[in-house]
Parts: structure tokens; C-alpha cells; sequence
């Protein structure tokens, strides 16, 4: 996503079905740079208090300890610097409809243009459309260890997860980005995760990492913009997207 795709007019899920309006103006980087030098800080000690360890504990306590790995991964490479929400929404329904559609595909059926960035509650909608025979549920702002148990029970029904997360930029190295992606392993035991990634490939890194990016942990890895979503809440940690079978 691009620095103003997901804030821009957004209708956000805060908690406890809690939504709130946001307008932004456009803000120039140097006068956001400014406005946020004192962020990082305060970000970063906040996120701290929500990284633990004890969340993968308690997961490799209460979670099945054998790997859960679907088969036939899809890898849906986003076609442009906004597009990791089409390119997921793809990869998804690809998966769960069996077929090989491009991204174009859907861009042509939903009018989904390729520098228009979706937050989770758009993407929830299109998935309810095209997947009617799934129940499409968003979480945020939920513990750690409820992550990676929905994640789990997800996965044990055959059935893939859209995450919301921090992600190296590869169109803007070194920093980070809010970032669709999706989850089709989970190895608790080796405490590993395995991630189709929007930006085109199959990457596996740790659950540490994994909360890490969940959490949006790092703020000096993300724009200043970016910190200004974290801020006001617009984008929120944990946030994923689950679909169960009716």
C-alpha cells in the first residue's frame, strides 16, 4: 500500500464493532516528519508492551504441535505498489475455488483500479461477494496467542488467512509497509509461519518476527505517514481476515 491508500476516507473497525470516520488531508513528508519526530519513541514502548514471548509459549502449550502446511499454494505477485489487496483477494479465492485467475480478472469485475488501495473492511465486502458459501470475519486488536490459534483452526480446516502486517517496501527499501498477504502454514513446534506473500513469493520467518510485524513493532522502519495511521488508530495491530465454511 502506498502512503495514503488505506487512511484516506476510511471507514475502520477500531473494537467491539466500534467503527470511525477518518479524513486526511494530504500532508507533505517533510511537515509529517516534523509533526511525528517525537513518534517512534512512543510507538515503540507501546508495541513493547504487547511483544512477548509468552503468547508463542502458550501456543506451543494449547496448539496442535504438528505442522499445518496447504497444498497447491498460490502465489498472486500484486501488479503495482497498491495492489497487495487485489493481488490477496486473488490468491484467496483462487485457492478456495480451485481456479487460476489473474488479478486482472477482478479488476475488470469490481472495478478495482490498480492505484487504489483497500482497507479490511472493502476487501471483507468483495470476499463476501465472490465466496458466498464463507462466512468472512475480521479481527483486530486481538491477543497474540488468538492470532495464531485462529490462524490454526483456519488452517486445519483446509482453508488460508489474509493478514494485514508490516512488510519490507521492496518499492521503497528500506522502509516497511502496511501489507496484504497470506497465511498458508504454521509449524508451532519450530515456532515458523509460512506466508504467500503479495509482493510474489513463498517466504517462511518466525513467530517472533511474525508478531513483530503483526504489532507494527519497529516504527522506525515505517514512514512518517505511516506512524500517523498507527497513531490515530487507523490501522491497529492483528489485524487478519478469516473465512469459515458455512
Amino acid at each position: 500500500m502506498s502512503d495514503m491508500s488505506v487512511a484516506v476516507n476510511a471507514n475502520r473497525i477500531l473494537s467491539d464493532g466500534e467503527y470511525q470516520r477518518h479524513d486526511y488531508p494530504v500532508w507533505s513528508s517533510m511537515k509529517m516528519r516534523i509533526i511525528l519526530a517525537l513518534l517512534p519513541v512512543f510507538l515503540i514502548s507501546c508495541a513493547s508492551l504487547d511483544l512477548s514471548r509468552n503468547d508463542i509459549e502458550t501456543a506451543k502449550k494449547n496448539l496442535s504441535p504438528q505442522a499445518i502446511y496447504l497444498e497447491n499454494v498460490r502465489i498472486v505477485k500484486q501488479p503495482s505498489q497498491n495492489s497487495c489487496g487485489l493481488s490477496t483477494f486473488t490468491n484467496a479465492c483462487n485457492y478456495l475455488k480451485d481456479e487460476d485467475k489473474p488479478v486482472e480478472y477482478y479488476m475488470e469485475k469490481y472495478s478495482w483500479g490498480l492505484e487504489v488501495g483497500v482497507d479490511p473492511e472493502t476487501l471483507v465486502h468483495f470476499l463476501e461477494k465472490e465466496l458466498p458459501d464463507y462466512t468472512v470475519t475480521f479481527y483486530s486488536k486481538i491477543s497474540n496467542f488468538r492470532v495464531l490459534s485462529l490462524i490454526h483452526a483456519s488452517l486445519k480446516q483446509g482453508i488460508p488467512v489474509i493478514v494485514l502486517f508490516g512488510s519490507p517496501n521492496i518499492y521503497d527499501p528500506p522502509n516497511y509497509d502496511f501489507h496484504f498477504s497470506t497465511i498458508y502454514g504454521l509449524d508451532v513446534s519450530n515456532e515458523e509461519i509460512t506466508i504467500s506473500n503479495a509482493y510474489g513469493f513463498i517466504e517462511t520467518i518466525s513467530l517472533m518476527d511474525f508478531q513483530k510485524r503483526m504489532l507494527f513493532h519497529d516504527a522506525s522502519r515505517y514512514p512518517a505517514t505511516h506512524l500517523e495511521y498507527i497513531r490515530d488508530r487507523v490501522v491497529v495491530p492483528n489485524e487478519l481476515i478469516v473465512l469459515t465454511s458455512k
